[in-house]
């Protein structure tokens, strides 16, 4: 469990990475942060959120060729090479709690941060 959870200013946002893999015949699949069970993969799941939160920063540019040569090389399912890997920032924006208990927000909000483009 994150500390941000039980502070007096609790985090307003949610964050979220994904990435759209396109392939030459025009197929569109997403890649976005392996889950992992809930008690052994804890750790592992907290390693990679700590690594999104990173990633998605403009200060962070270097990683992002990186991130998605990666992704083409390991997370595809078995097709030809991607022609292109759009990374992907999300998050929501919750407002308070409503008088019964409710978190209210308006959906994911995406921004298309880095396209990468494979080989020709």
């Amino acid at each position: 469990q994150d500390w941000g959870v039980f502070s007096p200013n609790p985090r307003d946002h949610s964050l979220d990475v994904r990435a759209r893999i396109e392939y030459a015949d025009g197929t569109i699949e997403f890649w976005d942060l392996p889950e992992y069970n809930p008690i052994l993969g804890a750790y592992r799941q907290y390693r990679w959120q700590k690594w999104q939160e990173r990633v998605r920063n403009d200060e962070s540019a270097i990683l992002w060729e990186p991130t998605a040569r990666w992704i083409a090389e390991h997370k595809t399912s078995g097709r030809l090479p991607p022609t292109r890997i759009v990374l992907i920032r999300r998050w929501i924006d919750h407002v308070p709690l409503t008088i019964d208990g409710v978190i209210l927000d308006g959906g994911w909000n995406e921004y298309e941060f880095y396209t990468w483009e494979g080989p020709s």
